[in-house]
């Protein structure tokens, strides 16, 4: 179990806010943001973040209902350290933090990914490193790589991107999955879609329904060197919610029926709008069909745990053979059959059949073809890939070593094996 833990804020109504906004002699008034007067010249993702408070004006660069703590104050930092340490000793696996790129300001033109943000966050890892078997992941998306050092894993923003729009066909996109690794720590938390607008919209949305692109984007992170986190209804194709936009659209009741009143979600009202594609894509029909999208995530889950192929492997890009579409068709069947054969060595054989005939491989499911309704796939992906790029799904690598530099973080580092599918750092 890994809790969502944030350092940033808390809520307005929280007894410490309260405390501290309720005088400026009040023991917990430095635990927070605050001005006599108001400041000038900020503006965070487009809004004013100082707001008045009755004592004065207090900081909060998401919401005003979201006061940031003052991580300076080292009260203020030992109250989340203990925090931290009353989780852990309860049995907690770990965390994964929010917005740590937002620890700490230093100005109006500097409030984002200050050098104290990663000096908080290396020291949370130092915390720990003081239990056996614990991970954290961050959330940094100014700085991916440089949180990767200093939390040992972070969300790499903009590599989910480039996942979805390699497999639409993009040489550049190609060219930048295939190299990710090559300076990426192996401890990087893919993904294709979060809880947040600015990551993208839900896997569905981005590839319009193409479960052809939608396999080979699962298929591609799955498989990848990197610790892969699912957004919830992923596993099942689910869509973002009907007549919603930004957050809103992609934090949908989940969809485990195909009641468009319900969606299986709640006996009452749901709280939001259901997803738009809940009478197609729900769980009650696919977790009894193993051709189903979630029958498709969950063998390709399996071999991911599987030999260290998919464990400690790494995609390499190499010359095509200048067929214009050859990514997404024939970069799909490999990672389709590399899915298959990993079951078959876990003692899973089944017959195959040949390529490009009926299903792409036996053992998976050809979710295009199932669900295609006349659709041409390879007439789609005509252009895609003009250098006749593809990729190699994976080969057998040396095993992967934890590492930290300020760059690439490829030099030797104190980070241990912490998730029990590959190491991470």
């Amino acid at each position: 179990m890994i809790i969502d833990y944030v350092m940033n804020h808390s809520a307005a109504q929280n007894p410490l806010f309260l405390n501290s906004k309720s005088a400026t002699s009040n023991a917990y008034r430095d635990w927070y943001v605050w001005s006599a007067t108001k400041p000038t010249g900020w503006s965070i993702y487009g809004n004013d973040p100082w707001y008045y408070g009755g004592t004065g004006y207090y900081f909060a660069g998401f919401w005003d209902q979201m006061p940031e703590f003052n991580l300076r104050n080292a009260d203020a930092l030992a109250y989340h350290q203990n925090n931290l340490r009353y989780w852990l000793n309860r049995g907690a696996d770990g965390f994964r933090f929010d917005a740590v790129g937002n620890l700490v300001e230093n100005g109006a033109n500097a409030w984002e990914g200050q050098p104290d943000d990663y000096t908080i966050m290396s020291n949370v890892r130092g915390l720990l490193d003081g239990y056996a078997q614990r991970y954290m992941v961050c959330e940094g998306p100014v700085n991916p790589i440089g949180f990767s050092v200093a939390c040992c894993s972070a969300f790499a923003f903009g590599h989910d991107y480039d996942i979805v729009n390699a497999a639409k066909g993009s040489s550049s996109a190609i060219q930048a999955v295939a190299s990710y690794f090559s300076s990426a720590a192996p401890g990087m938390a893919t993904m294709v879609s979060n809880h947040d607008s600015f990551a993208g919209d839900r896997l569905y949305d981005q590839v319009g329904g193409d479960l052809a692109q939608y396999q080979l984007a699962a298929a591609t992170y799955l498989l990848q060197p990197g610790t892969p986190f699912i957004y919830y209804g992923e596993e099942i194709g689910m869509a973002g919610g009907m007549g919603l936009s930004g957050d809103w659209k992609l934090r949908t009741p989940m969809s485990w029926t195909n009641s468009t009143s319900d969606a299986g979600f709640t006996t009452g009202t749901p709280f939001r709008a259901l997803s738009s594609n809940v009478a197609s894509y729900y769980v009650a029909a696919e977790q009894s069909d193993s051709t189903s999208l979630l029958g498709f995530y969950k063998a390709l889950i399996a071999g991911a745990q599987g030999p260290a192929v998919t464990r400690a492997g790494r995609l390499r890009r190499s010359a095509g053979h200048g067929q214009r579409d050859e990514f997404p068709a024939r970069a799909r069947q490999r990672a389709l059959a590399r899915a298959d054969q990993l079951r078959d060595e876990r003692g899973h054989a089944e017959p195959r059949e040949p390529a490009g005939q009926g299903r792409l491989h036996a053992g998976l499911p050809d979710l295009g073809q199932r669900h295609r309704r006349g659709r041409q796939r390879t007439s789609e992906h005509a252009g895609a890939g003009a250098d006749g790029a593809r990729l190699r799904l994976p080969e057998l690598s040396p095993p992967v070593r934890c590492a930290r530099s300020e760059r690439s973080a490829r030099i030797s580092s104190p980070c241990v094996a912490r998730n029990r599918r590959r190491p991470t750092c």
